[in-house]
């Protein structure tokens, strides 16, 4: 046990998930992730628009939340937005420009080629409408809503702290500058190499380079308004010991014992439903970490996973950690729920999928091995699939630790 912690702290020090064309590591690494959910996906009227796709029920319950994560974004202010005079400052200018520079490499490169390749080869996973389950996430919806544009329900999880609503008219009268800044950091690695870095995300995610950043919620606004989506609402719910989600007053997240959630709802242009994203930072070991019961303690957060039943389940730059005895829960929950599993090398041992011939495997990219710090969980099996035996396609991109084009690899599998 002494062994495992020493392991587990040393991952937190370094190198934790997120991938693709952004973030992916991200939370991934440690495992951990509050969340609770209300119900599930808020029903939503789905009468058609003539125009651009807005029924009464995708009206915003408040347009401060869209104006605020395009503020964040580095976006332009639209009509009437009540953040436009946040964007006339001298700071925010300076610091849309940098964000400008980097989206646009972003978005007119990468991503382009991750819609196509998602196109042709992940038609399956998306002909319905369902829920994407996306443990050791982080905040990267910039992957989540790439690969999945069917899914109206995301369940993220991570170590990170879900994180409050910055007060833009206080951060601009100490330090915009330094606040800005601090969003730059944060979202370095994982627009750079496609993960975030879990050392990085420990100080940028929890008020240790500006205290106003204090968790994932800005990193996710920004992600939902450069990728096209508009933020209808924002709520924070809380895990019930019976595993059920409710909704809670923003300023009430006081309780250690309780497992706490972000909740946005949102929408893309041309779209006549609502969809929702949960993000939970908590525990996914099964010991207990960082002060957080792990599974074999949390009943209430294995009751809401087992409540999901995800059609697809992503795992990108998740630390190797599935693959040892200590996470063996969240591993199960995984194969036993999901429909459809997409994942980098670094999610679950390729054995896992081939023991009892209960998945139907297709291959994508090169399979490169681990980078040298996860070195001891190079997999001879999943060298010798990538050879003879298993279909192998394209992977016109780097994801993942080996985020280098052709050094990349993912794997689909479905249930059969």
């Amino acid at each position: 046990m002494l062994k495992y912690r020493f392991f587990y702290y040393f991952l937190i020090t370094l190198i934790t998930v997120a991938s693709g064309c952004t973030s992916s590591q991200s939370g991934s690494n440690e495992t951990t992730n509050k969340r609770s959910t209300i119900d599930s996906t808020p029903k939503v009227d789905s009468t058609k628009a003539k125009t651009e796709a807005k029924p009464k029920s995708l009206a915003p319950t408040n347009r401060k939340f869209n104006d605020l994560a395009r503020l964040l974004a580095g976006m332009p202010a639209e009509k009437g937005s009540v953040m436009a005079e946040y964007h006339n400052s001298e700071d925010w200018q300076a610091y849309q420009k940098v964000a400008e520079k980097i989206w646009q490499k972003i978005l007119n490169e990468k991503r382009p080629a991750m819609l196509e390749w998602q196109k042709k080869h992940l038609q399956a996973p998306n002909t319905q409408p369902g829920l994407l389950f996306y443990p050791f996430s982080g905040p990267d919806f910039l992957h989540a809503s790439t690969f999945y544009p069917s899914a109206t329900e995301i369940v993220m999880m991570g170590l990170e702290p879900i994180g409050n609503l910055p007060d833009m008219g206080k951060i601009t009268q100490q330090s915009p500058k330094n606040y800005y800044k601090g969003l730059e950091r944060a979202l370095y690695a994982v627009l750079k190499y496609s993960f975030f870095i879990t050392k990085d995300m420990d100080v940028d995610f929890r008020g240790r380079i500006d205290q106003r950043i204090d968790g994932t919620l800005p990193a996710l606004m920004i992600f939902m308004a450069r990728t096209g989506h508009r933020i209808l609402n924002y709520e924070k719910v809380a895990i019930t010991p019976e595993g059920k989600l409710e909704t809670i007053a923003l300023d009430k997240v006081t309780d250690k014992k309780v497992y706490y959630g972000t909740k946005l709802t949102f929408h893309k242009k041309g779209e006549t439903k609502a969809k929702t994203l949960y993000f939970f930072s908590v525990n996914l070991s099964n010991s207990p970490y960082l002060g957080m019961g792990g599974l074999q303690q949390r009943t209430d957060l294995v009751k809401y996973m087992e409540s999901l039943k995800p059609r697809n389940t992503y795992l990108k730059s998740a630390s190797y950690l599935m693959y040892g005895a200590g996470f063996s829960k969240i591993r199960d929950i995984v194969l036993k729920q999901s429909k459809f599993v997409l994942q980098d090398d670094s999610g679950m041992a390729f054995k896992n999928f081939t023991k009892d011939d209960d998945w139907k495997i297709t291959l994508f990219g090169r399979y490169a091995g681990p980078i040298n710090l996860f070195r001891h969980h190079y997999q001879y099996d999943m060298r010798d699939a990538y050879k003879k035996g298993y279909p192998v396609k394209e992977l016109p991109f780097g994801i993942g630790y080996q985020f280098l084009k052709g050094n990349s690899n993912l794997m689909l599998a479905e249930k059969k």
